[in-house]
């Protein structure tokens, strides 16, 4: 080839790749979104995930610029919708809102249809529910150290009342009994309010429960409260000790909430997301709607987010383990 076409040819090359290489940028820098979001929410309407959906979707659309819609996918102990969620298209458009059973699913459940690390981009925490420890009045004690000893004296004696094998009421019970050394005797009922009815009627004798439903109880003195299951005490009983203060370190159970969109989305979109959960999150009417249903909002990078999943998903496959908890 002469020298002329030569430099003819190389000069059309570049002229071609510099007219290309706005469209591949724009490829890549699609704008974000471009249709109704979805969350999904893995159980039936009316429970506390579905709640926070539904408080939190019409701020979230505003600060995205379009709808949201909160969609239920029940079944499976959540699995059912986290799977839809895991094998959306992964463009930002389908998201979950997930609680503390995904990580505990991922040691229970044991063919899950996805990846609970892989298959899920987190994008942000939510908010965390505690739970508080209460017995019954006629129980002579009126703290957790005291509920231990008398467990050690009277080991596989002490009643409590659970909602099945692996449920939060069960999770947090059995980490009291690994943690403490301890032995009760687990009592199943067919969900919370069953559990504090016969809580209440003197036919068991201890639980761990959420703090909304126990709190008239409480407040009534027909139930005794010895301590709050998270890291720090809460407003509504601002005089009751953390399990932790009452000598029971590293003690912790809250049931989180968390936003997630599938797996593989593209990080500038997950960021997006996380700008727009953090600004809802902290809008008043929204923290205000959460706070009165006993929860506390708090939101996380999309970092901090997968680390703390990992680190529970770690956390209760070794009480699982431990507690040889196995799926109902």
């Amino acid at each position: 080839m002469s020298f002329a076409r030569r430099s003819i040819a190389t000069l059309l090359s570049t002229t071609a790749v510099s007219l290309c290489t706005p469209f591949v940028a724009q490829a890549q820098e699609a704008p974000f979104p471009t249709r109704p979001v979805r969350i999904i929410v893995p159980v039936a309407p009316g429970g506390g995930i579905d709640l926070i959906a539904r408080v939190m979707a019409p701020k979230l659309g505003e600060a995205l610029g379009q709808s949201v819609v909160v969609e239920n996918r029940s079944g499976g102990a959540m699995v059912i919708g986290t799977a839809y969620a895991a094998k959306a298209v992964a463009d930002g458009h389908t998201l979950v809102l997930n609680n503390s059973s995904l990580a505990a699913n991922a040691t229970l459940q044991r063919k899950l249809p996805y990846d609970t690390l892989r298959d899920l981009a987190p994008i942000s925490l939510l908010a965390k529910q505690p739970s508080i420890v209460v017995v019954h009045p006629s129980m002579p004690v009126k703290t957790v150290g005291d509920l231990l000893r008398l467990a050690r004296q009277r080991p596989g004696q002490i009643s409590y009342g659970t909602g099945g094998s692996g449920t939060s009421l069960h999770l947090a019970a059995a980490l009291l009994e690994i943690s403490g050394k301890v032995e009760f005797l687990n009592v199943i009922y067919k969900g919370a309010g069953p559990v504090l009815t016969d809580l209440v009627g003197g036919h068991i004798q201890m639980a761990v429960v959420t703090i909304g439903p126990a709190l008239p109880f409480v407040k009534s003195n027909r139930l005794r409260a010895l301590a709050v299951t998270d890291s720090q005490r809460v407003p509504t009983l601002p005089d009751l000790p953390t399990v932790a203060e009452s000598g029971l370190s590293g003690y912790e159970f809250v049931t989180w909430y968390g936003l997630s969109a599938s797996g593989g989305t593209p990080p500038r979109v997950v960021d997006q997301l996380n700008r727009a959960v953090v600004k809802a999150v902290g809008d008043s009417e929204v923290r205000n709607n959460l706070s009165n249903q006993g929860l506390r909002t708090v939101t996380s990078t999309p970092a901090e987010f997968a680390a703390y999943i990992k680190a529970e998903v770690e956390k209760w496959a070794r009480v699982i383990k431990l507690g040889n908890i196995q799926p109902e």
